[in-house]
């Protein structure tokens, strides 16, 4: 019989191989980089959600405000709306026009220009937004004070228009004939009730 009656088993340490390591790793920076991006995704997103929201917060008060001129004729239900489409404007000095919407009401005579990518243009040079009636006859209205970042312009002619049926948007020189006129920036030929 053997001295030692107790047989006990002995281990030897295991190490793991470079193999065994390589699948988890893998795993774990496929799972950190998913993460990343995710997050990289969100603050971007978020950024430019608040650079939109202070961008409108200054237009925003103008048309909440009770003796606003602006917040009275959005609220009048004859107020009309022309959405504007964008033409192509592949030089001069005004940049390409993606939404703009004219609210305009004949009664008071009075309306709005709603654009949030009108550059300001070189010294003696304006936007005009030309009513144009069922007539045909098209009445020039100047928008002045063109700032960066500004997105609504209020807009009252300096005699009696009839009720406009379509709108042109134009940048240069000003002018008292539509055929005159500078750039063409934007236009519509359709008139939606508000």
């Amino acid at each position: 019989m053997s001295s030692n009656p107790h047989h006990y088993p002995t281990f030897e340490p295991h190490t793991p191989s470079r193999n065994e390591w390589a699948g988890p790793l893998v795993v774990a920076c496929l799972a950190l980089g998913l993460v990343m991006g995710w997050g990289n995704y969100e603050l971007r997103y978020r950024v430019r959600d608040s650079q939109m929201v202070s961008r409108y917060r200054h237009d925003l008060d103008l048309v909440l405000a009770e003796d606003s001129k602006l917040g009275i004729l959005l609220a009048d239900p004859r107020t009309k709306i022309m959405r504007l489409d964008g033409t192509d404007v592949p030089q001069g000095p005004a940049t390409p026009i993606r939404d703009a919407s004219l609210a305009w009401n004949n009664d008071r005579q009075q309306g709005a220009l709603f654009c949030s990518s009108l550059a300001p243009l070189p010294s003696g040079q304006v936007y005009q937004v030309w009513l144009i009636p069922s007539d045909g006859t098209a009445v020039p209205v100047a928008i002045n004070n063109v700032q960066s970042g500004q997105s609504i312009y209020a807009i009252e002619p300096l005699g009696t228009v009839q009720m406009p049926v379509s709108c042109v948007l134009t940048a240069g020189a000003p002018t008292s004939a539509l055929a005159e006129a500078g750039q063409v920036v934007a236009k519509t030929l359709v008139t939606k009730n508000s």
